[in-house]
């Protein structure tokens, strides 16, 4: 997994409890206090130890965590992945994009395989993640950042799939009707 999302990762950290990315560092073993080179791969189990951490000292689930990240990690990507800018007018046709995008992104392309999008009907949309990386609270987390960043009005459903737990997940996005997106997200 490439650096950038480390150090997101860390940022995201520091922004809730300023230096605490800086210990993170020390916990794992990084010399480096400017974290990691953001082209660069790391391995991905170094992130989920990051988030355990994380997790474990807000009392709550590393998917809660993961989630949490992606939420905001969706807005940063907007900023640094000029691939993330213009894709549609709201987060359906934005999904409905991703597989176009595949080629544009070079963050983690591997992992971009892992989602596959498929509409269902008109205002509904499946995504399905499937992955050996047990990443499905951050797709979560990016979805649920997407719909923020697009102003709301999507209803998400995630079904947890078979296998090891955050290896698979089905989200299913429903546009909103007026009453209900109020709630939505």
């Amino acid at each position: 997994m490439v650096g950038l999302i480390f150090n997101e990762f860390l940022s995201f950290v520091d922004s809730r409890w300023p230096g605490r990315g800086r210990i993170l560092l020390g916990i794992v073993g990084r010399s480096s206090a400017m974290g990691y080179d953001s082209l660069e791969s790391y391995d991905y189990d170094e992130l989920l130890t990051l988030v355990r951490i994380v997790a474990r000292g807000d009392g709550v689930a590393p998917d809660d965590t993961l989630r949490q990240f992606g939420m905001r990690l969706f807005e940063q990507l907007t900023v640094l992945c000029p691939a993330f800018r213009g894709r549609g007018e709201d987060a359906l046709t934005f999904f409905e994009g991703i597989e176009d995008m595949r080629d544009e992104v070079d963050f983690d392309g591997a992992e971009m395989q892992c989602l596959r999008c498929r509409k269902l009907s008109a205002g509904v949309l499946q995504i399905d993640y499937a992955s050996v990386r047990n990443l499905a609270g951050l797709v979560e987390g990016l979805i649920r950042g997407c719909i923020l960043h697009f102003g709301g009005g999507v209803l998400v459903e995630r079904t947890d799939l078979p296998g090891a737990p955050g290896r698979a997940a089905r989200f299913v996005l429903t546009a909103a009707t007026s009453e209900s997106a109020r709630r939505a997200v």
